[in-house]
């Protein structure tokens, strides 16, 4: 039934069929009270009720999310797809206002924090990886297991300091140093030829056996036994 009240209110007191296409000018509301959903003449929506979208849902401005926000799916799909087209950072994660962990526009990736360590590889409980920068930029790797740097058998491995190189280990496992002094603390065994072009200082009290020269002992120059 059609009809107006005292305030030339519209009322309609039985289910209504929109047939044709229908343009309210003024805020259109559903419901009463404290639980509602208005659509005001600008086109906002707001309401205090829950949102079930069966299809897809496509935002072309941007998203605030006061609350939890979680994604279940079951599909091959990625649950989350984030696509930048433009120069701005991909993703931000900030904590209060400060940006924690962003991947900017090309996939470089930022984790910034004052607590150590900031980076955990984590295995199970008890077998991990660290890595913690300090205030003055000092940075420490901790394993709580063997730590193994494997690279191709035909690449090389080297120690820079700053854009010097320090330390090198080729393919074939030689070993070059560029400081002036290498200091070895304990025992050290060399199985294989051992030769200086420089002049060498062996600071010992004790010598079980040296040889200087040749590799024959009847040729060498110099002999301790």
């Amino acid at each position: 039934m059609l009809g107006s009240n005292a305030s030339d209110q519209l009322t309609v007191n039985a289910t209504a069929d929109f047939l044709s296409p229908t343009t309210i000018e003024n805020t259109f509301t559903v419901g009463t009270g404290t639980t509602t959903l208005t659509v005001d003449s600008t086109g906002n929506l707001d309401t205090t009720g829950n949102v079930v979208i069966g299809g897809d849902l496509t935002v072309q401005g941007l998203q605030i999310l006061s609350g939890a926000v979680g994604f279940t799916s079951s599909t091959t799909a990625p649950t989350l797809n984030v696509n930048q087209t433009g120069t701005g950072s991909i993703v931000q994660f900030q904590d209060t206002g400060n940006t924690v962990f962003e991947i900017a526009d090309g996939g470089a990736l930022t984790l910034t924090s004052t607590s150590t360590p900031q980076l955990t590889v984590r295995y199970d409980a008890t077998n991990y990886l660290t890595t913690a920068v300090s205030a003055a930029g000092a940075t420490t790797l901790t394993s709580t297991g063997a730590f193994a740097l494997q690279f191709a058998t035909t690449s090389d491995f080297t120690v820079y300091h700053g854009a010097t190189a320090r330390l090198a280990i080729d393919s074939s496992g030689n070993i070059s140093a560029t400081g002036t002094t290498i200091s070895l603390v304990g025992d050290t065994t060399i199985t294989g030829q051992l030769e200086t072009t420089a002049t060498t200082t062996l600071a010992t009290t004790t010598i079980t056996r040296l040889g200087i020269g040749r590799q024959m002992a009847a040729t060498r120059n110099f002999f301790v036994a």
